[in-house]
């Protein structure tokens, strides 16, 4: 008889550990998923997003990638790091093309492969980018 009440005792200590065990593991779940619905961001920036990007340049700076970010609000420092890159080489691009005339292709070179080209600009500078980036900006607001 002793045995048995030892036994039940036992076993009822082993379901709340087991019951506590599941509480574990379901709010364990639950914060996964709702990570996996969070980290869902596009890809692409919107336009909203390039606006308060565009602000930001203006209002922080370009260098101040982490401070751009948290004005953005919905990109991360990489995020705005590459965004910018990407930003500014394309603007000097359109500003090479203006001053070109607007002729030719992304290449001076008609031989240059156009992945060759392509290395050419993300060999470009981003402070000359920036520059070009803030004359460009400063025109759009005058």
């Amino acid at each position: 008889m002793l045995y048995v009440s030892f036994l039940t005792h036992h076993l009822t200590v082993c379901v709340v550990k087991v019951s506590r065990l599941k509480n574990i593991v379901e709010s364990y779940e639950q914060s996964e998923e709702s990570k996996e619905t969070t980290k869902s961001q596009s890809r692409y920036w919107t336009e909203e997003e390039h606006q308060r990007f565009l602000e930001a340049i203006q209002t922080i700076g370009h260098k101040d990638v982490k401070a751009i970010a948290q004005f953005v609000g919905t990109r991360n420092s990489t995020q705005v790091r590459t965004h910018a890159q990407k930003y500014f080489m394309k603007l000097a691009r359109l500003k090479k093309q203006e001053e070109d005339g607007g002729c030719g292709g992304p290449s001076s070179n008609p031989d240059q492969e156009p992945s060759e080209a392509g290395e050419d600009n993300a060999n470009t500078s981003i402070e000359a980018a920036a520059a070009v980036a803030a004359a460009f900006l400063h025109q759009r607001t005058t």
